[in-house]
């Protein structure tokens, strides 16, 4: 590549690392198995493994399609060490150090973008690699779909890793740690495990996208938003398991507010509970400090005020500096931290409309009661007592909740207009997976229950939670629930909560296909008919009451139809 053509460095820094766990399902695998064959066949490689090497191939491939797939700008960051190749639990498709000679292969046969990393005193940067066309043209023509590329069957979902300042980079650089199972790594596993099952059985998109995307803020790029862009993770920052453990991964995570309320789960409009300032109240209850009162955010009691933005307009900022203050080391790199996030988020005002130093001082003066916790590099443990709750609201969900069974109702109604009918009949012809013939009432409702358990998705981000607007008060109660058990607190406290968005998201889905508008969203008949009657107003070749519900309008999202919307429906 000629100098002049080499991309700028701002486009180099675009990029994801490689994931060394991609796989197609079984069913679907024989076109990239065409495609790394084909591709193969084309390389000039030392003498090897045929069959260790096909398999970096193929973990490579799935790799540049995906991220072409999210953003043809989108680079993929790689290791050129062999050492980077080794067998552990963070490697499940087994890739081996063949890797890197299979890159330079690709390179000399033209097939991918490179551009070699450099290791100098100053400045340290890996491999970035990108697909040129010759390689997308032939998973075209055979048909792979990258929204089907997933995750490989046992992807750890437990992961721990540091933070280390690496000479000659910015930032510093996520460090794998390595660690022993014990009883409780096991259990954390099987949740995870058994979530992100329930997750992948479950349909969760965003309603009213625009054609292009959904950008938001300074982003210049799109939230890729698919079903293979659900898995979660848990990630730890210490192989003690005793800092971090929030959950991560769901494209719902890097959604706005705004955006997550246009959610649907199933077809199903969602709402977003979140916590009233959890970050400052697990300090207060968990280190049995007298609570302030109030509003958390509201500095005026000590004398902070300001010309132009007023105490509610200012709450998203003091949100932020709660979070690096605790995160934080030093008071300078609290500063550094938050002016960084100032820059990146339009939202927030500048700092030369809110110099921050007189900001922080006041907020420390607002919680002194808990100013021994600021800069000390506390958040590990903070987000450590978080993480419980989430998981425990996420298990109550997936196992505990009791759901009346629509098809035991169903069965009851029908015992009842037959007995009126014929008041001997002891049960019906029936016929399922399991029966085909005369069934007892007996035998029939023992087939099927009154009440089936778990199986409710609800996603969470770190501190709220998105859930079927149908569960919304069960949502409530469980947060305040399982606050009260982590933080030891008496079972009369208040834990205030709040939903987020949930009249703009009626708003915003009231004219959204594919979306079930039913009683459990509108709770009274006024509001019904104020929904009808926008319907009409919009559709007015509608002569007649119309019913809103999913039957009678076209699986149609996104602004066009797609194939997958009506077979989901």
């Amino acid at each position: 590549m000629e100098e002049e053509n080499k991309p700028s460095r701002e486009a180099l820094e675009y990029s994801i690392p490689l994931n060394m766990n991609l796989v197609l399902p079984t069913d679907v695998e024989l076109p990239i198995t065409k495609v790394v064959d084909n591709v193969y066949s084309q390389l000039s490689l030392e003498p090897h493994n045929t069959n260790k090497v096909k398999n970096n191939l193929k973990v490579l491939i799935l790799n540049l399609a995906d991220n072409y797939n999210m953003d043809k700008k989108l680079y993929t960051a790689i290791h050129l060490d062999e050492k980077k190749y080794i067998a552990n639990r963070y490697n499940k498709c087994n890739v081996t150090k063949s890797l890197p000679k299979i890159i330079h292969a690709l390179n000399k046969a033209e097939f991918i973008e490179f551009n070699k990393g450099h290791y100098f005193t100053k400045s340290k940067k890996i491999t970035r690699i990108k697909p040129y066309y010759k390689l997308i043209k032939l998973i075209e023509e055979q048909g792979i779909n990258p929204d089907l590329i997933t995750h490989h069957s046992e992807t750890e979902t437990i992961l721990c890793q540091k933070k280390e300042k690496v000479e000659g980079i910015k930032n510093k650089v996520k460090i794998p740690l390595y660690y022993d199972d014990t009883d409780e790594t096991h259990s954390y596993r099987k949740l995870m495990v058994d979530y992100n099952n329930l997750l992948n059985r479950t349909h969760i998109d965003v309603y009213w996208q625009p054609k292009k995307g959904i950008i938001f803020g300074k982003n210049k790029r799109p939230v890729k938003i698919n079903q293979n862009k659900k898995f979660m993770r848990r990630i730890f920052n210490d192989t003690d398991f005793e800092t971090n453990g929030r959950f991560y991964g769901g494209f719902w995570q890097q959604l706005n507010s705004d955006w997550r309320g246009r959610i649907g789960i199933n077809g199903n409009p969602v709402s977003e509970v979140d916590f009233s300032h959890l970050g400052i109240s697990t300090l207060y209850d968990k280190f049995e400090k007298p609570k302030f009162k109030g509003d958390a955010y509201d500095l005026t009691s000590v004398g902070y005020s300001h010309n132009k933005y007023t105490m509610k307009e200012l709450r998203p900022l003091l949100k932020y500096a709660l979070m690096i203050m605790v995160n934080s080391d030093s008071k300078e790199q609290a500063i550094k931290g938050l002016r960084y996030k100032m820059n990146q988020d339009e939202d927030l005002p500048s700092e030369k409309e809110v110099p921050l130093e007189p900001l922080m001082d006041a907020f420390a003066k607002r919680h002194e009661a808990i100013s021994e916790f600021f800069y000390k590099g506390m958040g590990g443990k903070q987000y450590r007592m978080d993480s419980e709750i989430c998981a425990k609201i996420i298990a109550y969900f997936l196992y505990d909740i009791e759901i009346e069974s629509k098809e035991r109702f169903a069965m009851e109604i029908s015992k009842r207009d037959i007995l009126k009918i014929n008041p001997n009949a002891k049960g019906i012809m029936f016929e399922d997976d399991k029966f085909n013939g005369a069934v007892t009432w007996d035998e029939l409702f023992e087939r099927y229950p009154k009440y089936y358990k778990g199986g409710v998705p609800v996603l969470t981000v770190h501190d709220s939670f998105i859930i079927d607007s149908s569960f919304e008060d069960v949502l409530r109660w469980q947060m305040e629930a399982q606050y009260k058990l982590e933080m030891g607190v008496k079972f009369n406290t208040a834990v205030p909560t709040k939903t987020e968005w949930k009249e703009a998201a009626k708003e915003k889905h009231m004219n959204t296909v594919g979306i079930d508008w039913d009683d459990r969203v509108f709770k009274t008949k006024e509001e019904v008919e104020k929904a009808l009657e926008v319907k009409k107003r919009e559709n007015p070749q509608l002569k007649e009451t119309i019913e809103i519900n999913v039957d009678n309008v076209a699986p149609q999202v996104r602004g066009e139809e797609l194939e997958w919307d009506k077979n989901y429906q």
